[in-house]
């Protein structure tokens, strides 16, 4: 049991409500994603995907045609979504996108004007991800979405 006021270390889910933790009773999204809960976490889905660049406009037409950045993605268990140059385990991520706290997954081809892309809201961030084919980015929708509105 953890100390009053502070989230315990690992989330378990509650036999009753699978959305708190059986150890604190708090929600899943007060729990912090730290190096340990993704090494000690199961691996949900991963694969290649492109990332738009960080503050990017899309209205501005310059921009708009910025490189979008080939990154290798990793859904945890727990709602980590990770980035990283390669897949080797050991790279440290660029990034990562707590999916507890996404609001949002909608279709981002209007705003960006990018066949098969996916905007990712949380409260702090809007991402935009894209894979090669319609048949990777329903997929990704479909497990973002679970994660999202679970």
């Amino acid at each position: 049991m953890s100390r009053k006021g502070e989230p315990c270390n690992k989330f378990a889910a509650n036999i009753f409500n699978k959305a708190k933790c059986q150890n604190c009773f708090r929600p899943r999204e007060e729990h912090l994603l730290n190096d340990s809960d993704m090494s000690q976490a199961k691996v949900t889905a991963c694969g290649w995907m492109y990332r738009a660049p960080d503050l990017i406009d899309f209205t501005n037409p310059a921009q708009r045609s910025r490189k979008w950045q080939r990154r290798w993605f990793v859904l945890f268990e727990h709602g980590g979504l990770v980035f990283s140059l390669d897949e080797n385990p050991s790279t440290i991520p660029q990034g990562t996108i707590n999916m507890n706290q996404c609001t949002e997954v909608y279709d981002g081809q209007g705003r960006t004007g990018k066949e098969n892309c996916l905007a990712i809201v949380t409260p702090d961030s809007v991402d935009y991800v894209s894979t090669d084919n319609k048949f990777d980015i329903d997929r990704c929708g479909l497990f973002f979405c679970l994660l999202c509105f679970a």
